[in-house]
């Protein structure tokens, strides 16, 4: 049976497995790693996450000027790979616009072991610019913008649009108001004084696993341990959405090769109104969303198939390093769409669309060509055993998905 594995967003955040419900009264949330800094032992061996964080900060802040023409707030997540900033860019006619400066590490990142120019590009930068060039610079709606790129001695920076809601944030406050205690802890702000920044540190979540995680818990309630399904019209705009980018992204003749919901952000477009449902106590869906992909670290062109595969739980079952390495040619667009599938059966077994009686095991008999239980109409039905056929033959392609009539 293919099962999903828990993990937090595209930089790898604190995983809260995604099929729990919300935490009795006698559980919290756990806390990401609160380690100062300054309190560990100059001889220990092995840095933190967000040890590294901090010191990528404060060496990209000391050793190389290519921060200086930002306003920079924030830390809002650090992973083994890289930092993400919350920034303001000054344009040139005078304006500010919001950006994540993502600081991706080199392999030797310290002023005293400082790699080279000629250190190769990570692809989800060389991805960006490539579909940034091929768009013109028109972006499509659902894919992450790109804006720039750079690297020193010690780190690459890719500066996007700043894009996503801190839906962890919104958990805890739901949390508060069911009188739920949380074990999340403030971080240490980061504190530069060469440069006088201080960056508050935190290590939040945009992701659709996140939202996800908000919604059941806005929607649960304490007495019954029970939770209202996603909003159904959401999760249909995110599935619509993701195709929508990902049809343009194969058009462009690349495929993503790591789709799931870790991977997709998620923002909501009226807050004020999304905060008043949770000041009182529930969500209900009453609020306006838009979904970007991102992390592009696994996307290849379509010419080359599939090599390798970002989470193999999510592979199509065509897929095999065996058989990669013997020669055959899996379809990096067909691997898309079946990963979209597995996606959008969470995503549907979680909201009201489907019986409230179908579960995780649910996948399974997708993969089986049955579906049982289920109170949305025929059409779902379809449109799921289309993108998780074992044949890629067979296989719905993307633009047979987006204009399958359940989308209407």
């Amino acid at each position: 049976m293919h099962r999903f594995k828990a993990a937090m967003s595209h930089i790898n955040m604190h995983p809260i497995s995604p099929a729990n419900t919300p935490p009795a009264s006698n559980e919290s949330l756990p806390a990401p790693p609160t380690t100062d800094t300054r309190r560990v032992k100059r001889d220990q061996p092995v840095l933190t996450t967000e040890q590294k964080a901090r010191n990528a900060i404060n060496n990209a802040l000391t050793y190389t000027p290519s921060l200086d023409g930002y306003t920079l707030h924030s830390v809002i997540g650090f992973g083994a790979n890289g930092v993400v900033i919350a920034a303001e860019q000054l344009t040139p006619q005078g304006a500010y616009i919001p950006v994540a400066i993502k600081i991706i590490y080199k392999p030797n990142n310290g002023p005293k072991h400082p790699s080279t120019a000629s250190d190769p590009t990570p692809n989800e930068i060389l991805t960006l610019r490539a579909i940034a060039r091929a768009s013109n610079h028109k972006q499509h709606p659902t894919l992450l913008r790109y804006i720039s790129d750079h690297q020193d001695a010690f780190h690459f920076y890719l500066v996007t649009e700043l894009f996503g809601s801190d839906w962890l944030a919104l958990v805890r406050s739901v949390l508060n108001i069911h009188g739920q205690k949380t074990s999340s802890q403030t971080l240490v702000p980061l504190v530069h004084r060469g440069k006088g920044v201080t960056l508050e540190f935190s290590n939040g979540s945009a992701d659709l696993w996140a939202w996800s995680y908000f919604e059941r818990c806005a929607n649960w309630d304490p007495a019954t341990g029970e939770t209202a399904g996603l909003p159904g019209h959401l999760v249909k705009k995110i599935i619509g959405d993701v195709c929508s980018g990902l049809h343009h992204l194969h058009a462009l003749g690349m495929y993503h090769g790591d789709i799931k919901s870790e991977n997709i952000l998620v923002t909501a477009v009226n807050k004020d109104s999304l905060t008043s449902e949770v000041q009182v106590g529930g969500a209900q869906g009453d609020y306006h969303i838009e979904v970007r992909i991102c992390d592009f670290g696994h996307t290849e062109s379509r010419s080359t198939g599939v090599r390798n595969v970002g989470t193999l739980d999510h592979a199509p079952p065509e897929y095999s390093k065996s058989a990669v390495q013997q020669g055959v040619f899996v379809d990096g667009a067909k691997a898309d769409v079946y990963a979209l599938g597995l996606m959008a059966t969470r995503l549907l077994a979680s909201s009201g669309m489907f019986s409230e009686m179908v579960d995780m095991d649910m996948l399974g008999m997708v993969r089986d060509g049955v579906i049982e239980g289920m109170s949305e109409l025929e059409l779902v039905d379809d449109l799921l055993k289309g993108m998780l056929c074992d044949e890629p033959e067979a296989r719905f392609s993307m633009e047979q998905v987006l204009t399958h009539p359940w989308f209407d």
